[in-house]
Formats: C-alpha cells, sequence, structure tokens
C-alpha cells in the first residue's frame, strides 16, 4: 500500500480507512510525497517481485527440508509507533525472503515474520537460516533491537497440495519450532541424520539432547 503524506485533502472517511489499515501489524505500506517518488516505490517493487516470480525455484517433492519461522516477540526494545512496526516489519519480511530464496528455497507460506520455506537439500536450508540469523543482526535497527526471529528444521515426506504441504512433518517442524527462542536454530535428528559430514562452513551443529515434543507420539 502506497500513502500520500500529507495529504490535507484527502477525505475523512478515506483518512479513518488507512488509520485502521495503518494499524494492522501485518500490513506492509510506504509513504510517498511526490509523483516521482511514487514511480521509484513502484518500480522497485515490481522489480523485486518479478525476481522472485521467474527466479523461484520449483517445488521439491520426495524427501524435503522444512523450515519455519517466527518472532519471538517477549522481549528487547520493540517498535512503539505504527510506522516503525510497519518499515521494521517490511524490512524483516524481505531479509528473511532474501535469505530463503537466495539458498534455493520454495516460500510456501510467509505472514511478516512467519515463514514456510522447503529446500531440496537440508544444507541449503541449514545455509538459509544462518544467513536469515547474520542478516537479522548485523543489520541496522537504529534504536529498535533486532527481531528475534526462531527457526526450525525438520525433513520428511509430506504430501503436496496445492501451492504447498500436508502431513506429519509440517506438524513436526511446527512443534520444533515451540520448543526454540529468539536467535536460536533448531535441526531435528532427521535433518542431522541427512546432512551427515554436510554442515555447511563455518557452521557446526551442537547437539540438545533428546526432547518431548508436545501433542507428537
Amino acid at each position: 500500500l502506497y500513502v500520500k503524506a500529507p495529504a490535507p485533502e484527502r477525505e475523512p472517511r478515506l483518512e479513518q480507512l488507512l488509520a485502521r489499515v495503518q494499524g494492522d501489524d501485518t500490513a506492509s505500506y510506504k509513504r510517498f510525497r511526490t509523483p516521482d517518488e511514487l514511480a521509484r516505490l513502484v518500480g522497485a517493487d515490481l522489480a523485486l517481485l518479478l525476481s522472485e516470480r521467474f527466479a523461484s525455484p520449483s517445488r521439491p517433492t520426495g524427501v524435503v527440508t522444512f523450515l519455519v519461522t517466527d518472532v519471538d516477540g517477549g522481549s528487547g526494545r520493540r517498535a512503539s509507533t505504527t510506522d516503525e512496526r510497519t518499515r521494521a516489519l517490511a524490512r524483516q519480511h524481505d531479509m528473511l525472503r532474501r535469505a530463503i530464496t537466495s539458498n534455493g528455497g520454495y516460500v510456501f507460506n510467509s505472514l511478516g515474520g512467519a515463514f514456510s520455506a522447503a529446500f531440496a537439500q537440508p544444507a541449503d536450508a541449514v545455509s538459509a537460516a544462518f544467513d536469515l540469523q547474520r542478516a537479522l543482526t548485523t543489520a541496522d535497527w537504529g534504536e529498535l533491537d533486532p527481531p528475534a526471529v526462531r527457526v526450525a528444521l525438520h525433513s520428511g515426506v509430506a504430501e503436496v497440495r496445492d501451492d504447498g504441504y500436508l502431513g506429519p512433518p509440517l506438524q513436526r517442524v511446527a512443534r520444533l519450532l515451540e520448543a526454540a527462542h529468539g536467535g536460536q536454530v533448531l535441526l531435528s535428528a532427521a535433518v542431522v541424520d541427512l546432512l551427515g559430514d554436510a554442515v555447511p562452513p563455518p557452521l557446526t551443529l551442537r547437539s540438545l539432547g533428546m526432547h518431548r515434543l508436545s501433542d507428537l507420539s
């Protein structure tokens, strides 16, 4: 959504509608002052959308490694205004998508900081997890703390459904994500077994022992 600001001639009803949209944490909008600035914003966004559309990988099938993320909002200095929240959310979303797609990931669901992606190779999923955490922690967020994004990876065979997947591997990776904290990447034993010695450098894995996941046998 592109919003002209300032716009003193805007009708009150439209102003109220925009205020409701801007108050939604899941909505993304950008402000512009002049037609030239609007043209630059639209051109940049179209270029990004087209690059994702035509450069996106095909959907993996068979044994797939699933990567899921969400934001742990329990601590740290967070955005306090609608503008801050919107800008931070849009920037975070772009960083996560770039880290996933640049490593060959197929994004089949996304909302804000919550992504679900599939990878044909587990090493690519691990690289994507590292890249997105590094991008978030090294970016300049001003007075805000970096978003505390948690990541979980699990490998398995899932049923292909519409543009996504369905089956026990999705349930398991979702439960694994619940066990993670912000800034952490958790890998299931299935991912570790598939990786073998192919852990992408300079990364190393650390065993956290056995853990029972909720609502899973």
